[in-house]
């Protein structure tokens, strides 16, 4: 008996073959697990093939991708410094970093933002995943602490799932790095992950801080259907205190609400997640025109049912994960929150009856957005220099329909 959902497996599916049908690409893969116990609910690769005839196909596309193969993360290991600077008190989220013009070089090599952000606080650098103020950053940290939380959540060494073919990926010691890994690990590359690695350690951010190991057989059982074997959920370690990765977790929320991953959002549901955009390697060198686009993300944000990876391999459509890997996610998310053991955990979104509007006055935008979204409204910000909110329109209190419209003011 295995730990995949049926039905969750074939949303996974269907929305793989949605983007490689709509869109195009190399191939995507992804996978769904608990974060509350690392059972997979979900694995799939696309294309697909028939296993009946396994010799019409390249050996490639008979990979398992979500666990052999090893991908540079990009931004969505942008995370890591994050928890890192958190956990050994290096900084806060409020704090401002400045990232000039959106240009920095590091080591002989220029550095650049799409769209520079000038001054911001941290939750903006990740919000808008400015490269250049996460190496920034990053540079910033002790390498034995930046490396350890790295290992601490999973990366460089196997999960030890219980499949065939599991690669390790790759994750250098300090005693090797050269004068731009900090700067390059910070924005996720100079290192190799598979997207179940990456779901484990979203995981973990997700359930406030303990690491898992995933697995995918529940029971085994007789032929005569006796059980004779049941899986229990294995803790790794503990990474870092519930209170840090509680912060990261609404962080993330902030980059779905306001950041590059508003396409991943659901209406009437808190999502948290990044996306992660990682120029491939040609001939030897970095193209930009050859990427691979990706987005880690959990749902619902305030008590995490499901975390969910998705990869693209050369999207067609847009090499931007925020225009191929996110909505994917944001698919499988607004079909998954369908389910029974989703719906339960988001109860007003689903609600036949008016719901009253909270009093979010005086509260961080990003806290007020979370606060509507949870109740089942959809929350729409006045462009301010505030960071707080002053007053809502409708007003608190007030008895709405599901899924109205409330403007946070902050002038």
């Amino acid at each position: 008996v295995l730990t995949l959902d049926q039905v969750g497996q074939s949303i996974v599916e269907a929305a793989l073959d949605e983007i490689l049908t709509t869109q195009g690409a190399r191939w995507a893969s992804a996978v769904a697990v608990d974060p509350t116990t690392g059972a997979v609910r979900a694995m799939a690769t696309w294309p697909p093939y028939d296993p009946d005839r396994p010799g019409a196909v390249d050996v490639s596309t008979r990979r398992n991708r979500a666990i052999t193969d090893m991908i540079e993360p990009g931004s969505t290991f942008k995370v890591v410094p994050m928890i890192t600077g958190l956990t050994i008190g290096a900084f806060a989220l409020s704090d401002s970093i400045d990232t000039n013009e959106g240009r920095a070089t590091y080591g002989g090599y220029e550095m650049r933002d799409d769209h520079p952000i000038g001054k911001a606080p941290l939750t903006e650098v990740l919000a808008q995943s400015s490269n250049v103020g996460m190496a920034m950053l990053g540079r910033t940290l002790p390498r034995g602490p930046f490396f350890q939380t790295a290992r601490a959540l999973g990366f460089g060494a196997e999960t030890r799932i219980d499949l065939p073919g599991e690669a390790p990926g790759t994750l250098k010691r300090p005693s090797t790095w050269s004068g731009t890994t900090p700067s390059s690990m910070s924005i996720g590359y100079e290192l190799l992950a598979t997207p179940l690695q990456l779901a484990m350690a979203y995981a973990a951010i997700a359930n406030g801080g303990t690491l898992h190991r995933p697995y995918i057989v529940a029971e085994r059982r007789s032929a005569t259907g006796d059980l004779r074997w049941r899986a229990t959920p294995e803790i790794v370690r503990t990474i870092s205190s519930p209170v840090v990765m509680d912060s990261i977790r609404q962080a993330l929320v902030h980059v779905v609400e306001t950041g590059t991953g508003r396409a991943a959002r659901v209406r009437g549901m808190s999502v948290g997640g990044k996306t992660g955009t990682a120029l491939k390697v040609v001939n030897g060198a970095y193209q930009r025109s050859s990427t691979r686009a990706s987005f880690a993300g959990f749902f619902p944000a305030d008590q995490p049912s499901l975390v969910v990876v998705v990869v693209v391999d050369e999207p067609r459509g847009s090499i931007y994960a925020a225009q191929s890997a996110a909505p994917i996610f944001g698919s499988i998310a607004r079909r998954w929150s369908e389910l029974p053991e989703i719906k339960r955990s988001i109860p007003t979104v689903y609600a036949d009856h008016p719901v009253e509007i909270p009093d979010v006055t005086n509260l961080p935008i990003h806290e007020a957005k979370r606060q509507l979204y949870s109740a089942g409204l959809e929350p729409r910000s006045v462009l301010s220099s505030r960071d707080t909110v002053l007053r809502t329109d409708p007003l608190p209190g007030r008895l709405v329909e599901p899924g109205t419209a409330v403007r946070l003011i902050a002038p």
